[in-house]
Order: structure tokens, then C-alpha cells, then sequence
């Protein structure tokens, strides 16, 4: 039997090991809040809750808290917002230059504390995930697979992919039936994903509730309920037992399993090439013209022969699957929605079609973007009222002061929105208005270009944004050339559910028409 002395030995070995640890914890945590304390923000925190008492478990009626302090502070003419998350500091800048400071910066690239159950699924060495030099690498490893002479190989595709999705429409054209086009589009964002990125014809858009599809609508609602519970950012035991953790893992495992056994096809394919290669004793020149169009998966396999994990592979893969479904497909979502209930910027634009394809109903190619300068304003200003991704999460790993004038401590999370920067209105008046015309050169050049950051901005912005550009407006001309849009709601019925991505509440309400030779909208 031990001593009583023994465990009281063991007892001050265990204090005089770990006192070091935390009082430099307390240290950091009384500086914490005595600067925190100092930010713009509302009062009324309490200990442990901090400011989430007051959060619901509704995400919409959460977001109007952060939208009414947001709003109250910068009435008072400051360029932060400060919210205690439990005692997690959260501070959202909400002006050009106090966001420029924080993404501009070189050493603050650290994701926030809100991509931890992200990193369940997509690893910690992900190019969504990762931070500091391995992330620089793997941006640097992955850049070559967005390269212009790579996108413009897609545009088959995209056409491809595109005509499925307008068949789909057609079957409820002239019907008069409004539908809600949010599933049909994320399916085709699928088999497009699938289809550039990987060379898979997944075929999702004939199974529009396949796996994949469900099982991602079903993460992002338990991401934003995770998002609002204290207890849960306390230890994740609390959340795989008393919460969603166990329903999670299943949801994680069907989005891997469906990625995974296309890697295992694109792997198996291109070993047999390279033994084909190896065996071969000459090249001519129709072999070159046989070799598969570079994308991001052959990229990665290439790199799988030299320096990177199968591992790593998978989780890229995951991640650009992941970003490039639900941000493109939710972007088209609210274009169409944008132009259903703006008829007047729907028929210019339809227009400016009509001039560089008049009664043609050939493919679109590449060449063709260039002629389009109304499309990119509309795309711009839908992207703008209904930001795809609403926030941005970075930790700062030093205390800094930014704006002069705002002393942020070490360990701060920072909530980069282009939601609050958008809706802004000392930077766009009447921020509510669709008008595409706000971003035409004259007044654009008005504006920093840190007021519109929906691809991010700085070291870390979005890799994908020239693919989700060339994919959207793909989309949006091929939609306009055959069919008029329209919806029996307002422009303000769309209301926005924000949790990794800004999804609609209520569907994307569409009807649809089609359109006779260069047909003007009524």
C-alpha cells in the first residue's frame, strides 16, 4: 500500500512540474481579458459563458446579436467589434483597413479555433487547414494545378456537365412550377468538381440525394451548432458523448468514402499508365497527344511518386471537393436569385450574351469570357449581397496593435467577414440595393481593394477563386441563353443561414421560361 507521505511527495513533484505551465496560462489569461476588456464591444459577460449566453441554438436569431453589436459599435466610429465566446476572445473587424492589417500580414496565417472539427475530416495538412511553413509548402506543391493552362482545359467539361443541369430545368420550364434549384446546382458543382478535378464522371446529378450531398448539408449543421455551445469548445468528450460527435464521425466517414474510392479508380488508372510507359521502347508523336489533360488529381499523384503521403493526398483531394461544391455551388445559387428578381439587369445582361453568341447554340470556350465585362459586375455584386463564405477565422500567435489604436493579445481569434464588410454602408451605400454597377471600373477605383475580399486576400487567399470564376460565368450564360428567369418573391424574401457557408433558409425560388431568338424580358 503507498505512504501517505509517498502520494503527498508525488503531489508537490506534480505542482512543481506543471507550475511553470500554468501560471504562465494565468498570466496570458488575465492579459487576455484586461486588453480584451479595452475593445469596443458589448458589456455584460459573464465567467465561463462570456457573451454566447446569449446565442440561441437558431443560427439566424444568433446572427442578429453579432449583427446588432457589430452595428452598434461601428455607429460609434470603430473599425472592431469585440465578443467574448466563452473566454475565447473574438474580435471582427469590419473596415478595409483594419481587415487589410490582419490578412496582409505574412506571420499571422494560423486558422481560428473553428476549423478544429473541419480538421477531423480534412486533416491538419490540408491547404484549408494547415498553418506556418507547412502550409506554405503545400500552397506552393499545389499551385501549378490552378495554372491558366490547366483551367482553360476544363471548359469541356463545364459545358459538358452544364447541359445536364439545363435538362434538368427544362423538365419544369414553362410550367409555371417554381422550384427550389439549391439541390439540383450542388449536384452539378459535384460531377463539375469531380469531372475537372479528378477526371471521375461521378454522374451525382442523375442521384441528386446521393451520399456525398446529404451527408455534407448534415456537417455544416452540426458545425454551427458545435460553434455556439461552451461546453463543447471545453473538451470534445462532452460533445462525442452528451452531442452530435458520434453522428459526425458517420457523416465524415460516407464524405471520405466517396472520395476515397475515386482516388482509388484515378490511383489504380494512373499505375497502369506508368507501367505502360516504363514498358514502351519509343515515343512518337501521337503518343504525347494521348496523355491525360493535367488536373489537380494526376498533380497530386505525380507528387505521390516523389515526397507526399497517401495521406496528404487524400486530405487536398477532400478539401478542394469540399470548397469547391458548396462555395460555387451556393454562389451560382444566389446569382440566379439575383437575376430572377432583377428582370431589367437580367435582360443587359442577356444582351451582352446575345452579342457575342446571337442565335448560335454552339459550346462556350474559353476565348469567350474576355467579352463579358456586365456578367463579372453582376457576379460580383450577387457575391457581394450574398457572400458564399461569411466568415474568416485566424488566431493571432503575437500580441499586436492594429489600426493604432486597438491592442489585440496573443491567442485572439479574428473574424474576417465579408458579410459585415458588404453590408457596410459607409463603404456601400444603400448596401441592400442590387446594383451591379457599383463595381463598374469608375467606381470600384473609389474603394480599397480590401472592401471586397470574398476570395480572401493576402498570403492566403482562396487558390480555387480563377476556377470558381470561370465556372460561374460558364453557368450564367449557358442558363440565359435558353431560358428567361423569374420568381414570384422579392428580393429581400431570401434570408441567409450562416454557418460555413452562407446557405439560403428557404430554398432559391425559381421559375422557369424558355427563351425564343434574343426574346427581351417583359
Amino acid at each position: 500500500m503507498i505512504s501517505l507521505p509517498l502520494i503527498i511527495a508525488l503531489v508537490i513533484i506534480f505542482l512543481a512540474f506543471n507550475f511553470k505551465s500554468w501560471s504562465n496560462k494565468f498570466k496570458e489569461w488575465r492579459r487576455k481579458h484586461m486588453l480584451g476588456d479595452k475593445l469596443p464591444g458589448p458589456g455584460g459577460q459573464v465567467f465561463f459563458l462570456g457573451h454566447m449566453y446569449k446565442l440561441s441554438k437558431d443560427t439566424e436569431i444568433s446572427m442578429l446579436y453579432f449583427d446588432g453589436e457589430v452595428e452598434k459599435v461601428r455607429k460609434q466610429g470603430h473599425s472592431i467589434a469585440r465578443i467574448w465566446m466563452g473566454e475565447n476572445l473574438l474580435v471582427i473587424p469590419f473596415t478595409p483597413d483594419s481587415v487589410k492589417e490582419i490578412l496582409e500580414d505574412n506571420d499571422e496565417i494560423t486558422k481560428g479555433d473553428g476549423y478544429e472539427l473541419i480538421s477531423k475530416w480534412l486533416g491538419n495538412d490540408s491547404l484549408l487547414t494547415s498553418t506556418g511553413e507547412q502550409w506554405r509548402q503545400t500552397r506552393k506543391l499545389l499551385t501549378p494545378a490552378f495554372h491558366f493552362s490547366v483551367l482553360k482545359d476544363f471548359i469541356g467539361d463545364f459545358n459538358r456537365e452544364t447541359k445536364i443541369l439545363l435538362s434538368k430545368f427544362d423538365e419544369f420550364a414553362d410550367t409555371g412550377e417554381e422550384i427550389d434549384v439549391s439541390k439540383f446546382i450542388k449536384s452539378a458543382s459535384l460531377d463539375m468538381v469531380c469531372s475537372t478535378a479528378m477526371g471521375h464522371k461521378s454522374n451525382v446529378q442523375q442521384n441528386p440525394e446521393c451520399d456525398y450531398v446529404v451527408a455534407m448539408r448534415g456537417f455544416h449543421s452540426i458545425l454551427a451548432i458545435h460553434s455556439r455551445n461552451p461546453f463543447y469548445r471545453i473538451s470534445n468528450l462532452i460533445f462525442n458523448i452528451f452531442g452530435e460527435g458520434k453522428l459526425l464521425n458517420k457523416l465524415i466517414f460516407k464524405l471520405k468514402t466517396f472520395t476515397k474510392n475515386i482516388i482509388d479508380i484515378k490511383m489504380a488508372e494512373y499505375e497502369k499508365k506508368k507501367v505502360v510507359e516504363q514498358n514502351r521502347e519509343t515515343k512518337g508523336p501521337e503518343d504525347e497527344f494521348k496523355k491525360p489533360k493535367q488536373n489537380f488529381i494526376t498533380t497530386l499523384l505525380q507528387l505521390n511518386d516523389k515526397h507526399i503521403t497517401n495521406d496528404f493526398l487524400v486530405n487536398q483531394v477532400d478539401t478542394f471537393v469540399f470548397a469547391g461544391v458548396d462555395t460555387t455551388s451556393t454562389a451560382h445559387g444566389y446569382l440566379f436569385w439575383c437575376l430572377a428578381t432583377h428582370p431589367e439587369v437580367q435582360e443587359k445582361l442577356y444582351q451582352e450574351i446575345y452579342d457575342v453568341f446571337g442565335d448560335s447554340d454552339r459550346d462556350i470556350v474559353h476565348e469567350d469570357f474576355a467579352k463579358f465585362t456586365y456578367l463579372d459586375l453582376c457576379i460580383k455584386e450577387s457575391m457581394r449581397l450574398h457572400p458564399t463564405v461569411p466568415f474568416l477565422l485566424r488566431k493571432l500567435e503575437n500580441e499586436r496593435v492594429i489600426m493604432n489604436k486597438y491592442h489585440l493579445p496573443k491567442g485572439t481569434d479574428i473574424m474576417i467577414s465579408p458579410y459585415y464588410m458588404n453590408l457596410n454602408p459607409d463603404i456601400y451605400p444603400n448596401p441592400l440595393i442590387f446594383d451591379p454597377e457599383r463595381f463598374s471600373i469608375a467606381e470600384a477605383a473609389k474603394r480599397s481593394p480590401y472592401s471586397s475580399i470574398n476570395f480572401s486576400a493576402g498570403p492566403r487567399n482562396c487558390i480555387g477563386q480563377k476556377y470558381a470564376m470561370q465556372q460561374l460565368r460558364l453557368v450564367a450564360i449557358s442558363l440565359l441563353r435558353k431560358f428567361k428567369i423569374s420568381s414570384s418573391k422579392p428580393h429581400d424574401y431570401m434570408k441567409h443561414i450562416p454557418e460555413l457557408v452562407l446557405n439560403p433558409k428557404n430554398g432559391i425560388p425559381i421559375i422557369f421560361n424558355r427563351r425564343s431568338t434574343c426574346d427581351p424580358i417583359e
